[in-house]
């Protein structure tokens, strides 16, 4: 790997669909944890990496992570090895989550399994990778791309502003990545298509953390290589 790829830090925006309904007959414990473990693979590949972590259902979009609060960056190995701040890390985002699975209550608004928010997650996603690359010091450079895992069906009624929020990605240079849990989705298979991403539907939950290691560790580039 040449110098100029390692001085090239990636950002890596995920976006969890965290729909309660569809939830409630999936494991979402298991999904969490292979999604660390690719947040925390991307982290350790190459020290100028970033991360952020979104959830989104359809009550809003809300970030999990970074916490502008913790008291600890996610670096620094302990005396046994381990990595204190990606368990932090992990910890926060766990915990965060529950709080919004548990804060739903089964209201009226989530017994239908459609509306998650995901043309606003891609919005929200998009303006946190501008706001990363501007904060960058001259002479650096930060390739972003964006990771959607979703359960739910697609949003129909969001169709204009998730196609407003492909183009702007595309127009950027952000690729969208999508792995579906459920049924296929137009939506995504378009948002990968045009901005260049990779499209993969597991149907075994169990296969996730293969999946997910095997095609959306390495960035988009060095995918076509293979």
């Amino acid at each position: 790997m040449s110098d100029q790829a390692l001085a090239e830090g990636h950002l890596l925006v995920v976006l969890i669909d965290l729909h309660p309904v569809w939830w409630a007959e999936h494991s979402l414990s298991s999904v969490l944890q292979s999604t660390l473990l690719l947040a925390n693979s991307h982290l350790l590949h190459n020290p100028l990496n970033r991360l952020a972590v979104y959830g989104y259902l359809n009550t809003g979009v809300y970030k999990l992570h970074p916490d502008p609060e913790a008291l600890s960056s996610v670096s620094g190995e302990s005396g046994d090895g381990k990595f204190e701040g990606f368990d932090m890390m992990n910890m926060g985002i766990v915990l965060k989550v529950k709080d919004l699975i548990l804060g739903c209550e089964d209201p009226d608004d989530f017994r239908q399994l459609d509306g998650s928010m995901l043309s606003g997650a891609i919005m929200k996603a998009l303006c946190y990778c501008n706001s990363e690359t501007k904060s960058l010091a001259i002479g650096n450079s930060l390739t972003a791309r964006i990771l959607v895992l979703q359960g739910s069906p697609d949003p129909r009624a969001q169709y204009m502003g998730l196609m407003n929020g492909i183009f702007a990605a595309q127009k950027n240079k952000i690729a969208i990545d999508a792995c579906v849990l459920g049924e296929d989705s137009t939506f995504l298979q378009q948002a990968c298509e045009i901005t260049g991403g990779s499209y993969v539907r597991v149907t075994e939950h169990s296969h996730l953390t293969q999946y997910l290691l095997s095609v959306f560790l390495m960035g988009v580039e060095f995918r076509s290589s293979f």
